[in-house]
């Protein structure tokens, strides 16, 4: 009943890969749940071919799209007012075609800081599988991008081992991780796949060549020479699938700037590809790095996302510094022939604990930046405020890391569910009949129901009480999926936010129950006896063939959150169809 199950181990790669890159152990503690995930991902998204009908008129040849599609260096080609509407353009021929690249600019919080030091459970891993769930082709399992070295490489399946002298840098490469190998040097890494995208610089302080084997056997050579250029790439495919062990050597000159490799997995023509450009402490500034533009042309990526603010917000830049960096970022990404029609989202993260360095503004005139940004450059924003709240992050919400700076691996997979929901459904589902489902607080049981003057009817939801009020219904079954409101109202005179919960799954029959789905955020409680909507409290629901569903909804009054001194009124829960 959600975009993605609540499963420990969502993984983009297939149980047999996961299987050949880690121990018995691990596999162990990690479970066998897989199959599961894929069929409740299945059972969420539409299917690639359903999206391609459902986009293929979006996709006509008038003239307009076709100087759309020709990609020019003219600034004024993104200028076409049809597709200055159409946020997610690429994105809706990246679902519809089954392939695509979606290229992810950020800080600790993308690179996957904090939270367990394993695999597969960063934000942008389930990403990935969502966004393969919900388009690409059946059959193809899908690689990923290895960097030349990480801060956190725990968080990686795989790493890269080197032999002789080799340096550290942070110039070029996803999250600027790069590598200078000296001649001599070795980099090799073992990965199951079917190829390999080796990324590299070219440099001017001496030509190089690096030999390149997999398996044991030569496969050619990387011709460094020439002119300076970030961002290069040299592809080595036709592999069968299973265990491969590529290797590179420095066989002449002086220095190969080596950024890393994406390892394909069935993925070399079709498929969707996910590049992660995260590094930890790294500052909005990051996109005025050469690098930048040579990750772009690199990727060529139908969809690029930035998660930037937080590290410039605890290092004291200026509102109007952060803003003009990411401004630039957009700007240079709509100059570019490869990349002038790609779809750019922002996302706009929770208040971090501040640390040392006083801030010269508060975060909501950050969030508020890139609201106007979003706004001024026509680009989508994703807000993660309904995930975890307002207010500075603490651990209470379920969702934090205790550092008050990171999310924790259940924050990791609501920040992919927030942001796929955002995108996904938008960008896929055909235009349905505006159906809806009232539950009134008639039918939830628990405390006795009351009224008010107007004889509205209503469940009282007591401040700092942890009753649920509960209920069990029919949907419609030839509804695929749906958003839930909450409707309450305030029935103190006080003012404050109040805490809310949703619990909610399907009722199958003949069959185990799928995991629950758990929904916690903060909303505004309003005037007195004024009626709020909590709209898309929980978003991208779906039905289980049974039609039958159960909601638990309940009052967190003792969070921290949760400042109304008063008690709330439970009106219902609208059901809204999406498709």
């Amino acid at each position: 009943m959600t975009p993605f199950a609540k499963d420990p181990r969502p993984m983009p790669l297939s149980r047999e890969v996961l299987d050949e890159l880690m121990d018995e152990n691990l596999t162990t503690e990690i479970g066998d749940s897989g199959s599961a995930f894929k069929a409740a991902l299945d059972a969420a998204y539409t299917s690639h071919t359903e999206v391609a009908a459902a986009v293929a008129p979006k996709l006509d040849t008038t003239a307009a799209v076709a100087t759309y599609l020709s990609k020019t260096d003219a600034a004024t080609t993104y200028e076409n007012p049809q597709r200055r509407q159409d946020l997610l353009w690429r994105v809706r021929k990246m679902l519809a075609t089954g392939t695509g690249t979606i290229l992810c600019f950020g800080d600790s919080w993308t690179e996957g800081t904090r939270g367990s030091d394993l695999p597969w459970l960063r934000y942008v891993d389930h990403l990935s599988t969502g966004f393969r769930r919900a388009g690409q082709p059946a059959g193809i399992a899908g690689g990923m991008y290895i960097p030349s070295y990480a801060t956190y490489a725990t968080k990686l399946p795989a790493n890269w081992v080197y032999t002789g002298t080799t340096v550290q840098k942070q110039v070029s490469g996803m999250g600027y991780y790069n590598i200078e190998m000296s001649n001599a040097s070795t980099a090799s890494l073992t990965f199951t796949g079917t190829g390999f995208k080796i990324h590299w610089d070219r440099r001017t302080d001496g030509a190089t060549a690096v030999g390149v084997t997999i398996d044991g056997v030569s496969v050619g050579t990387i011709d460094s020479s020439g002119a300076a250029h970030y961002g290069m790439t040299t592809s080595f495919t036709g592999l069968n699938p299973g265990k491969h062990t590529i290797a590179l050597t420095v066989t002449t000159g002086t220095v190969f700037s080596f950024q890393g490799a994406y390892a394909f997995n069935g993925d070399e023509t079709n498929g969707i590809k996910l590049y992660t450009s995260g590094r930890s402490g790294i500052k909005s500034d990051a996109v005025t790095q050469v690098g930048f533009v040579g990750n772009l042309q690199a990727t060529a990526p139908d969809l690029i996302t930035f998660e930037y603010g937080i590290n410039d917000y605890r290092n004291a830049i200026p509102v109007a510094t952060f803003k003009a960096n990411l401004a630039s970022a957009i700007d240079v990404i709509r100059s570019r022939s490869v990349d002038a029609t790609a779809s750019i989202a922002i996302i706009s993260c929770p208040e971090a604990v501040i640390g040392g360095t006083p801030a010269v503004a508060p975060w909501a005139d950050y969030k508020a930046a890139m609201a106007a940004l979003a706004t001024e450059k026509n680009v989508l924003l994703i807000d993660l405020t309904p995930v975890f709240g307002t207010g500075v992050l603490t651990e209470t919400t379920g969702l934090a890391d205790t550092d008050h700076v990171h999310p924790n691996d259940a924050g990791h997979l609501a920040i992919a569910n927030k942001i796929v929901s955002e995108i996904v459904p938008t960008a896929v589902r055909a235009p349905v009949p505006n159906e809806k489902l009232f539950i009134p607080a008639g039918l939830f049981v628990g405390q006795t129901l009351e009224t008010i003057s107007n004889m509205q009817v209503d469940r009282p939801l007591r401040d700092a009480q942890s009753d649920i009020a509960a209920v069990n219904v029919s949907i419609p079954t030839d509804w695929r999926a749906f958003d839930a409101d909450l409707i309450f109202f305030n029935k103190s005179a006080n003012s404050g936010d109040v805490r809310l919960r949703l619990i909610t799954g399907t009722i199958p029959i003949g069959k185990a129950a799928a995991n629950d789905i758990d929904f916690q955020a903060t909303i505004t409680a309003g005037a007195q006896n004024i009626a709020t909507v909590a709209k898309s409290f929980v978003a991208g629901l779906t039905t289980d063939p049974s039609g039958l569903a159960k909601f638990m909804v309940s009052r967190l009054g003792s969070d921290a959150a949760d400042t109304l001194v008063g008690d709330i009124g439970l009106f219902g829960i609208l059901l809204r169809r999406t498709k």
